[in-house]
């Protein structure tokens, strides 16, 4: 079975694909409409995948929908727990001047750094130090603590693909990774979930592959973990409770980036996929971040469809106008006097006391002027006094 989730306008729904061919799914509220819209909750309900496929085996062909179009979000977009280990293959641990780890390094993702198959990888304005990482992920699909090696993986609903897009210089600012993990927009999780069941044991002897502009950078075997899956869940699962839906991502081999030399980067026109053996192809455009002033601009100017004349200002109305076209227009002086009470009001409600002290020098200064009598008020000499 191959589970995913979609955007449907502002909602996010669950869909199963019809084969593994990908040429069109299921929506599941069409198949099971009482299967809840996301992939924890869907998993907590007991022997939900079983329902699922008898669920399948008798819907009506009528209720396909085509692939073609199709949204895709993040896998699981608000996962309970999103677990990622770092240095899990020998060769990557040698590229970056590591020595074999006798633990192996855990940090975490956060949801807002997640994105889907098919949607923008966004490069950040604070640097250009973008970098690919394939990696297996996992999804749990029950509640489990303090595994044994034996039961370990009976734990797992199925697995699938991440790409931890790494911001190379600011995961090296200080020993913690994290910040250099968590950009906005740079964890693409999915397709899909396969589910345990279509691959082997621990998803091992499977072929994991990064691309990028179709060009292989990194090609490696789940074989080669230091720590394989069944590890890494007994160590997990040592410290914490794992629920449905949590997510371990299980670390990437060699081939990096930043490890070239000269170092590759990702940059804006770019394609980057992820591909295991047996799960399917993660792939994401990359795009460059802009100012929010950029945005706005662009979102204003797309709503205009090509071609269409953009609306003049209306010549009764200023574009600095607060009332109707017909206002009497104000004396400048006293427009003038408005704008300057509208600032002293501003800065009143910003600042007080920096406002208070300089209303008092105003009528320090005042209080001199009043006192010193003026050059022409000073009797002549000779004159009689009045």
């Amino acid at each position: 079975m191959r589970l995913f989730s979609f955007r449907d306008g502002s909602q996010v729904k669950l869909g199963v694909l019809s084969s593994a061919a990908g040429l069109s799914f299921f929506a599941l509220e069409d198949v099971a409409p009482w299967a809840p819209s996301n992939i924890p909750a869907l998993l907590s309900v007991p022997k939900a995948m079983e329902k699922i496929s008898a669920a399948l085996a008798t819907a009506p062909e009528s209720l396909k929908r085509s692939c073609d179009g199709l949204h895709y979000a993040p896998l699981i977009p608000q996962p309970g727990k999103l677990i990622c280990m770092g240095l899990n293959y020998a060769d990557h641990a040698a590229e970056g001047g590591h020595a074999r780890p006798d633990f192996p390094s855990f940090f975490l993702r956060a949801n807002s750094s997640l994105l889907g198959h098919g949607e923008a990888l966004v490069r950040p304005r604070q640097s250009h130090q973008l970098d690919y990482e394939a990696e297996l992920a996992v999804i749990i699909g029950q509640t489990v603590r303090h595994l044994s090696p034996d039961q370990a993986l009976d734990c797992i609903a199925g697995y699938s693909l991440f790409n931890d897009g790494s911001i190379r210089d600011y995961q090296r600012k200080t020993s913690q990774w994290t910040i250099g993990k968590n950009f906005d927009a740079t964890g693409p999780f999915g397709p899909w979930l396969v589910s345990a069941d279509e691959l082997p044991p621990g998803a091992a002897g499977l072929r994991i592959q990064s691309r990028l502009n179709g060009q292989v950078m990194q090609d490696a075997n789940t074989s080669d973990l230091l720590f394989d899956v069944r590890e890494a869940l007994v160590l997990i699962a040592a410290c914490m409770t794992l629920e449905p839906g949590d997510v371990i991502i299980t670390g990437t081999p060699a081939g990096v980036g930043y490890a070239r030399k000269p170092p590759v980067f990702m940059k804006a026109g770019d394609v980057c996929e992820i591909e295991v053996e047996g799960i399917g192809v993660l792939s994401n455009p990359v795009v460059d971040d802009v100012k929010s002033g950029q945005a706005q601009a662009k979102s204003g100017q797309a709503q205009a469809k090509p071609g269409q004349a953009q609306a003049k200002p209306d010549k009764k109305t200023s574009l600095t106008s607060t009332g109707p076209a017909n206002a009497p227009q104000k004396d400048p002086k006293e427009a003038a006097l408005d704008l300057e009470r509208d600032a002293v009001r501003a800065s009143f409600q910003s600042d007080p006391q920096t406002v208070v002290a300089v209303i008092r020098a105003w009528l320090h200064e005042d209080a001199k002027k009043v006192a010193e009598p003026k050059e022409d008020a000073k009797p002549k000499e000779g004159a009689k006094p009045r």
